[in-house]
């Protein structure tokens, strides 16, 4: 078979110059936000809570001197001046112990808006943060896109040759499909690009007739095939 003016071509591989841009980029995860433990939050109200006990124990304690100390006066069993000393020490001691537990109850209140607002921080810096990933991630995919286009759009395929000072190419054993299909291999490129194949067929089988597709490609061209009658060599 002879085949010019084109370069023979064996076959074909894959060989894409670009490599594959691989899957896609993962969506960030939003991870865990910060908030507000309700057990934490209960902890620090016992804990304020046996901290007051002192100061509720001492407003009681007042609260009771005092009431004895009027009642025993207006009952006549203590003089006035005890009767006074009694009443305003209780109502000093129930005032010390009333702001006492008013101030541990201001320390509760600040202590769990200090952790409301450090918790509300955290959510802000969390949403920006994820936000932040969110648009590198939209960049990302819009740039895989571009890659995997490109890489879709590329050649990927191309012909085998002969190397170079080589003409002639001798095919031992095979089948008949196997010989029609090296055929039309060869023959296509040439046929397509206006070039002449002459097929000599020595296997009275008329495999020149079989590929088609240089029929096609090489519609207008010249195809000569040359019958070896009753020869049986390949």
């Amino acid at each position: 078979m002879n085949a010019r003016p084109r370069e023979v071509c064996l076959g074909w591989h894959f060989a894409p110059i670009l490599a594959d841009p691989g899957p896609a980029p993962p969506r960030p995860a939003p991870g865990p936000a910060d908030r507000l433990d309700q057990g934490w939050v209960q902890a620090q109200a016992r804990i304020a809570h046996i901290a007051g006990r002192p100061a509720r124990a001492g407003l009681t304690a007042g609260t009771a001197v005092a009431a004895l100390a009027g009642a025993a006066w207006l009952a006549g069993l203590t003089g006035q001046e005890l009767g006074w000393f009694g009443t305003l020490a209780g109502a000093a001691a129930m005032a010390g112990c009333a702001r006492s537990a008013w101030r541990g109850r201001r320390r509760l209140a600040a202590l769990l808006a200090g952790e409301r607002r450090r918790v509300e921080a955290a959510r802000a810096a969390h949403s920006r943060l994820l936000e932040a990933q969110q648009r590198e991630h939209a960049s990302d995919y819009r740039a895989w896109q571009r890659r995997t286009a490109v890489f879709d759009r590329q050649p990927s395929w191309f012909a085998v040759g002969l190397p170079a000072g080589i003409d002639r190419v001798d095919v031992a054993g095979g089948t008949l499909a196997g010989w029609s299909a090296l055929v039309t291999t060869i023959a296509a490129p040439q046929l397509s690009g206006g070039g002449e194949v002459t097929v000599v067929d020595l296997t009275e089988a008329a495999r020149a007739r079989g590929p088609r597709p240089c029929r096609r490609a090489g519609a207008g061209r010249q195809r000569r095939c040359r019958p070896a009658g009753r020869a049986g060599g390949r």
